[in-house]
C-alpha cells in the first residue's frame, strides 16, 4: 500500500482525523487516540499500529515487522515497508488497531459511533 491508499484508507473509518506529531509523523487518530501512525522522513514508507497481547506474537513473526520503538509494551509494531503489504494485509493491519484503540472508549460513545 502507498501513502495515499493508507490515508484514504485510516480517514474512511467513523471519527478519524489526521495530524502531524513530533515533526515528522503522520498520526491518525479517533477522538484524540492515535490508530496509525506513519513515517513520513523514512523511505521505505514505515506504519506503526497496535495489535494486542494476543496477536503481538504473530505480527512479529511476520517480514518487515518488528517492536514498535517506545510503544511495544503496549503491544505496537512497526511494519517497515508499508509498500511491500498487499492491500488485504495493510487493511488488516490498520482494521485490527482501529478496532483496539476504539474498544478502550466507553461503552456509550461505542454506540454512538456504532464500534
Amino acid at each position: 500500500m502507498d501513502l495515499e491508499d493508507i490515508r484514504r484508507y485510516c480517514l474512511s473509518k467513523a471519527a478519524a482525523t489526521e495530524e502531524i506529531k513530533f515533526e515528522h509523523l503522520l498520526c491518525f487518530c479517533v477522538l484524540g487516540k492515535i490508530f496509525f501512525a506513519i513515517s513520513l522522513d523514512e523511505q521505505p514508507l514505515s506504519g506503526t499500529g497496535k495489535v494486542g497481547q494476543e496477536a503481538f506474537e504473530l505480527w512479529m513473526d511476520r517480514p518487515d515487522f518488528m517492536q514498535a520503538p517506545y510503544f511495544a509494551k503496549r503491544q505496537w509494531v512497526t511494519c517497515t515497508n508499508l509498500n511491500r503489504l498487499a492491500e488485504r494485509e495493510g487493511k488488516e493491519f490498520i482494521d485490527l488497531s482501529y478496532q483496539l484503540v476504539t474498544s478502550r472508549f466507553p461503552k456509550k460513545t461505542r454506540q454512538e459511533y456504532n464500534w
